[in-house]
């Protein structure tokens, strides 16, 4: 027969386990949203607008990817954002980061999920660094339609009704290497991190050895660069990892979010020129990094040497070297 103190610490673990579930289950409910969905008649910086979303996995599915695009006469976008929703290692919360052509970003963080509705707190940092803060409220109506409402603590809110809808080629632009007009003088010294390249380097938190490729260009009307990588690791391990570089209005400093599909989430400043980083990433499985490196530009693409401590206090070395692929320009 159980005592007393271990009937409370078996329903305690049971209780625990239920609370893990319960978080996981926040995660994959966004499921819900996978395909395409449009809304029309929507407001929008002062007129009527159709508004696409896209929803996709990424990075092995630790990651939700949301594309919207608001287009108004003639098919003409008015702004476009990407969002990338996942769990964040520091607080197990789970969270999205978004940024708009306009420069904005706009960090979520789910409050609670009832039924279908979720509501999320969140804050829309406005290219000039001016904070708004609100809630976002999205409700399934059925399986086909959802509704969506930003509402800010002053001010109008925004809202919009999504049905499913048949995928449009092409909606959203593919990154560059070409910079495009009105680009802020402060990426302009990162143009050189465009392009397509050859990789190999290793890993902080483990030390393995990886080779892969990668690709680097410019996204969201110049406001920001979206790098992607594709690796495999000495053990044959696959990975992936994504990095949306950009100029961080509450801060005014360029700055790098990144993910990857162990989980990890990070976000490092990068100095003028885009030579010196330093940030911090947090891994589900091991811990935190603090980092600071120096990349470099080469003749054919550049190198990166950084050093780190892990939540351990174990130093850490690594390094990366990105080549231009023969089929780059």
């Amino acid at each position: 027969m159980l005592s007393y103190g271990a009937f409370v610490l078996a329903a305690s673990m049971i209780l625990g386990q239920a609370e893990d579930r319960a978080k996981q289950d926040d995660f994959t409910k966004l499921r819900r949203f996978l395909g395409n969905w449009e809304a029309t008649d929507v407001e929008a910086g002062g007129r009527k607008a159709q508004v696409h979303v896209s929803w996709k996995r990424i990075l092995g599915g630790r990651f939700f990817e949301e594309k919207w695009m608001a287009v108004a006469d003639s098919n003409k976008a008015i702004a476009w954002g990407i969002g990338i929703f996942g769990r964040d290692p520091a607080d197990k919360k789970l969270k999205c980061w978004e940024f708009a052509s306009t420069g904005d970003i706009m960090p979520l963080e789910l409050l609670e999920w009832k039924g279908k509705t979720s509501v999320w707190d969140t804050v829309v940092v406005q290219a000039n660094g001016t904070p708004r803060k609100g809630k976002t409220t999205m409700t399934f109506v059925g399986k086909d339609s959802y509704t969506w409402e930003l509402a800010f603590e002053t001010g109008d809110p925004l809202r919009a009704a999504f049905k499913r809808a048949t995928p449009k080629r092409d909606l959203w632009p593919q990154p560059t290497s070409k910079m495009p007009e009105g680009v802020r003088e402060q990426l302009k010294d990162i143009a050189w991190w465009t392009g397509g390249f050859s990789t190999e380097g290793s890993d902080a938190f483990t030390g393995k050895t990886s080779v892969g490729q990668s690709n680097c260009g410019w996204t969201l009307d110049g406001k920001f660069l979206l790098y992607d990588l594709a690796f495999v690791e000495s053990d044959l391990t696959v990975g992936r990892y994504r990095a949306i570089i950009g100029v961080d209005p509450s801060t005014n400093k360029t700055t790098g979010w990144e993910f990857d599909s162990t989980g990890t989430v990070g976000k490092y400043t990068v100095s003028d020129k885009g030579q010196d980083i330093v940030g911090k990433a947090i891994s589900p499985a091991a811990g935190v990094l603090g980092f600071k490196g120096r990349l470099t530009q080469t003749a054919n693409g550049s190198q990166y040497r950084a050093t780190g401590k892990l939540s351990d206090g174990k130093e850490t070395s690594y390094h990366g070297i990105w080549k231009k692929r023969l089929t780059e320009k």
